[in-house]
């Protein structure tokens, strides 16, 4: 698969998986666990946690219970990192707790992140994987006023991240309101 090349997933490694009970969520766990990785879900249902897990998720994580984890449009920098700080914390805490109780060590982040909504949570995406992890932007859903761009991209090579590899399946333009 040309994305698991980009990717670079190899054994024993820990994969993010935004959306994993969705379209292309599904195709990245089960690339995931096919190049035998570790792949963790992040979902918005117990029937999207299970198809995951049946998939080969070691474990899932329901994003409806960190809503201060995404993104708003309408803030200033300085009110997103306040806001998001705490909520980055306690995602990445959820997510540590499924790798250990998977036996793949404590605070261990992911080195594949595939990010699927993209502008909302690419923050977190970043703030969570490990130094040197590949970010993969599955989707991008273009909205009035933010985008992924060229800010996010260095934010995340700055933070000593090895590539950031943009695979637009679909880009969609939601009209401002």
């Amino acid at each position: 698969s040309p994305k698991a090349d980009m990717a670079q997933i190899k054994p024993g490694e820990v994969v993010l998986v935004w959306g994993a009970g969705g379209g292309l969520g599904v195709f990245a766990v089960q690339l995931a666990k096919h190049f035998g990785a570790h792949p963790i879900g992040v979902v918005s249902s117990d029937e999207k946690a299970e198809l995951a897990k049946r998939l080969g998720a070691i474990g899932t994580i329901d994003r409806r219970e960190f809503s201060n984890l995404y993104a708003r449009a309408d803030e200033t920098p300085e009110a997103a990192a306040r806001r998001a700080d705490a909520a980055i914390k306690a995602f990445g805490k959820a997510f540590w707790q499924i790798a250990e109780a998977a036996g793949l060590g404590s605070r261990r982040s992911p080195n594949v992140v595939f990010e699927n909504p993209a502008m909302a949570t690419f923050p977190a995406s970043v703030r969570l994987a490990a130094r040197g992890a590949d970010v993969v932007l599955e989707v991008v859903a273009v909205r009035a006023g933010g985008r992924i761009g060229p800010g996010h991209v260095r934010e995340a090579a700055d933070v000593g991240h090895g590539q950031v590899i943009c695979a637009v399946f679909f880009v969609q333009q939601i009209p401002a309101e």
